[in-house]
């Protein structure tokens, strides 16, 4: 992952939360996959998770992976939002 944009930074409960990551296959072989955005409460108990496959990811390319989410009962300072990718078994 080479960026994660959180807009707005500041939220409160029930408005959307527009969250962007960007992974890049900084090797020298394709990768096949899957992006994850993952929304936690500060304790670690998940509270939503965003997923998406990626296949044939040549070596120095990247994609983005944008998700609304609606923010519910969270508020800013309640939560942390995690971004990773898994791949030929590795995270």
């Amino acid at each position: 992952m080479t960026m994660l944009k959180v807009l707005p930074q500041c939220f409160g409960a029930n408005e959307p939360v527009h969250i962007t990551s960007r992974f890049a296959n900084t090797g020298d072989v394709p990768l096949e996959g899957e992006a994850v955005i993952e929304v936690q409460t500060l304790g670690g108990k998940p509270i939503e998770t965003f997923r998406k496959e990626f296949s044939t990811l040549a070596a120095g390319e990247a994609f983005d992976l944008p998700i609304v989410w609606d923010s519910g009962g969270s508020r800013r300072g309640t939560c942390r939002i995690f971004a990773y990718a898994t791949f030929d078994g590795q995270t």
